[in-house]
């Protein structure tokens, strides 16, 4: 089990907005295929769709997937309960342009690894349906590595949110109002559990007011013991 007072000089901000993307250069090229790829307490996400993928991981903008191409991490420790939370915003262009669509998945610190193969058929578009198919020539599919950026409190729950959406939108967790997005921005938050007792847990509620009048309602599991990641992808159909 995690203790917090070992990773004091690591601590993260509580709470951290992600709508802002940064620009990607990747670290190391590792190989030109993932036949050498060990799924062995690895992440490993390949955009196998011919749109460009920006891919946001606990609060991090990681970088751009393009069509064909992989984006490969290791796990920088071995807690078996440790957790992460993957969104990913489709775009016609590497610069932005042309928002497609959105896809998330939460992905759990396991021996065995983690691999997700992202299809046409795995993003929702604004309206709530798949994009339609578009082909891509990749001859020389490039398998990028990247620092795995990790959750470092064990009572933290990560909530990760993409506006997949025409309208702009207000988000309140706990009932306190923390930030605006439009369509295609992720927000980002991390919230940490203040219970005194192993295995204390509570709600965190999540509420997401939309300019048409819509809203979403959810809620994340928030323990003190173990660390919570939500990835949410909000589209059209799901306001209320």
């Amino acid at each position: 089990m995690k203790l917090k007072f070992l990773m004091l000089f690591l601590a993260l901000p509580i709470m951290a907005s992600c709508a802002s993307l940064a620009m990607y250069a990747p670290k190391v090229t590792l190989q030109t295929s993932l036949s050498n790829v060990v799924y062995n307490r690895n992440l490993a996400i390949t955009n196998a769709t011919g749109y460009y993928a920006e891919l946001e991981i606990n609060c991090r903008t990681v970088g751009v997937i393009d069509p064909g191409d992989t984006f490969y991490s290791s796990w920088p420790y071995d807690w078996e309960d440790s957790q992460a939370a993957a969104t990913l915003t489709f775009w016609k262009t590497a610069d932005k342009n042309g928002y497609v669509g959105a896809a998330s998945r939460q992905f759990y610190n396991s021996s065995g690894g983690n691999a997700w193969v992202i299809n046409s058929d795995q993003i929702a578009t604004p309206q709530g349906h798949s994009p339609p198919n578009r082909r891509f020539k990749a001859a020389n599919p490039k398998t990028y590595s990247f620092d795995f950026p990790r959750i470092i409190w064990h009572s933290t729950t990560l909530i990760q949110i993409v506006n997949n959406t025409p309208y702009k939108a207000e988000i309140n967790l706990n009932g306190q109002r923390r930030d605006f997005f439009g369509k295609g921005d992720t927000y980002c938050a991390q919230l940490e559990q203040t219970g005194l007792f192993v295995g204390q847990c509570s709600q965190i509620s999540i509420v997401v007011l939309f300019a048409n009048g819509g809203t979403y309602v959810d809620v994340a599991s928030s323990c003190s013991d173990q660390e919570q990641a939500r990835a949410i992808v909000i589209s059209k159909p799901q306001i209320r």
